[in-house]
């Protein structure tokens, strides 16, 4: 009889969920995740040590496992003690029924092939994760509460963030909670801020995922490693940029985004050019705009705007990059000031000489 991993493998590898060639592992990140760093020997070690011989051994044999669990067309039968010690859910399951020996999970909550992955981690400790599945397992460990896949998950994201693919990340990251990766991508952006903008990336996201984006304390602009004398400045034209581009004209909803902006920082002669570039800002009083005093921020000043720490501030901040190996202090002669007026406005078109 061929043993349960075998069973699922092939359940994983057939036409039956599996697009194309049947492999979930065809395209995996151009940069590969060393299992070393990420710790998934470590985890298989300590599963390992807890999961017993004989169980393994029943599991693969599908003998004495007193818990049959399906989910579409894939089912099969686990020990509830071992579903238990990695899944909450599985975990408050049994404490609430005990006597249950079936357990069918709806496709609407779950995907049938990263269950089989959840059964064979609680089993084996092993675990496999494809950028065009890493979606499900993340919607599978978290309906499951299982809080080691989910963590391996989000390094395998953070290990993917570039131009790309930051922002088709921050909504999972929003989603599914996932702290490491949020903070991962605004720093990510804040050291590539000029770029997103001048590409128009912040276009790809909801009204809501950029005001969340906005709102986070860590969110700053960075040249050379360095953040500029006023982020403030350059993450207003960020916005008047973007929902110009986006052609929102609105009156509650640009109230909704701007309330993510701190306009005590920036002066109000910046503040009454930067209204005159933007068409978008114009669904609202010119006054209004000048002397705009509501915000919906729980912070008064951002991470990296006071200039005073700046050095001290980005050392530490590079220290703590994923993205340090690719670091390089230049020399620079003073700390960036503001933008240039016309920075972006010229690129729109709508910018002034």
């Amino acid at each position: 009889m061929a043993s349960n991993l075998e069973h699922l493998s092939s359940y994983l590898s057939d036409g039956r969920t599996v697009p194309g060639n049947g492999s979930p592992y065809t395209e995996l990140l151009d940069e590969q995740i060393d299992n070393n760093e990420i710790n998934l020997a470590v985890l298989k070690i300590h599963l390992n040590t807890n999961v017993d011989e004989n169980k393994i051994r029943e599991w693969e044999e599908q003998k004495n496992c007193e818990l049959e669990v399906s989910c579409g067309e894939f089912e099969t039968k686990v020990h509830s003690d071992i579903l238990s010690s990695v899944s909450d859910y599985f975990n408050s399951r049994s404490n609430f029924n005990k006597q249950a020996r079936k357990c069918v999970l709806s496709e609407e909550c779950v995907s049938s092939e990263a269950m089989c992955h959840v059964i064979k981690f609680a089993y084996s400790g092993d675990l496999e994760i494809a950028r065009d599945r890493v979606q499900d397992l993340l919607e599978t460990a978290s309906y499951l509460q299982v809080e080691l896949i989910l963590d391996e998950c989000e390094k395998f994201l953070i290990n993917s963030i570039d131009h790309s693919t930051a922002m088709s990340l921050l909504p999972s990251a929003i989603q599914f909670n996932l702290m490491n990766l949020i903070a991962t991508i605004v720093m990510y952006v804040s050291e590539n801020f000029d770029t997103f903008v001048e590409h128009n990336l912040f276009c790809t996201l909801l009204n809501e995922e950029f005001k969340f984006l906005l709102m986070q304390r860590n969110l700053s602009v960075f040249r050379k490693g360095i953040p500029v004398n006023n982020p403030e400045l350059h993450i207003l034209e960020a916005v008047g940029k973007t929902i110009t581009a986006n052609q929102v004209k609105d009156y509650p909803t640009v109230l909704y985004i701007l309330y993510s902006i701190l306009f005590s920082e920036i002066p109000e002669d910046d503040l009454s050019f930067i209204y005159d570039i933007y068409p978008a800002f114009h669904t609202i009083a010119r006054s209004t705009f000048t002397n705009f005093s509501v915000s919906d921020l729980k912070f008064k000043e951002r991470k990296f705007s006071n200039s005073s720490k700046l050095l001290e501030s980005s050392e530490c901040y590079i220290q703590e990059s994923h993205l340090k190996k690719e670091k390089s202090f230049e020399e620079v002669s003073a700390i960036n000031d503001r933008p240039k007026r016309y920075r972006y406005g010229l690129q729109d078109g709508n910018g002034l000489p």
